[in-house]
């Protein structure tokens, strides 16, 4: 994270962290525990996510099966609209198994702007953002 226009990488797809589980037994664990129920972490508290919610969510991280080891792709945020505040983070989203060892990093991602956003995780699912840069929230728990 830094100020003004800033370039991002980091890496999408299916991630696993396991010695001893090969990627087709991580994923069939991550979709069944998918099923059962998703929490999310926000700044603030976590939270189960609704049934529609989580559905969105599991949606978005069974795409990033196909894609095992992950990707390394390179994004930007346009510059901050506020001259006095340049601020700007970029936050991309994570399912992992209870474990930890496995991960599927989205390749979706939000900007945040500004004193109290840039450097802060949104407290919502990507898919509950009301606006771009997921200041504010649809209900989703």
């Amino acid at each position: 994270m830094g100020t003004g226009n800033t370039t991002y990488k980091f890496t999408w797809g299916f991630i696993s962290e396991s010695t001893t589980s090969n990627t087709e037994t991580l994923t069939q664990t991550m979709s069944r525990e998918m099923s059962r129920g998703i929490e999310h972490k926000g700044r603030s508290k976590s939270r189960t996510m609704s049934s529609s919610m989580a559905y969105t969510t599991q949606q978005y991280a069974e795409q990033t099966y196909t894609v095992t080891g992950g990707v390394e792709i390179t994004t930007s945020c346009p510059p901050p609209t506020d001259p006095y505040d340049p601020s700007v983070g970029f936050f991309v989203y994570k399912v992992s198994t209870s474990a930890n060892d496995a991960h599927a990093i989205q390749m979706l991602g939000v900007c945040r702007y500004g004193t109290g956003y840039w450097n802060i995780e949104p407290d919502c699912p990507f898919a509950a953002c009301k606006d771009a840069a997921c200041k504010e929230c649809y209900d989703w728990y």
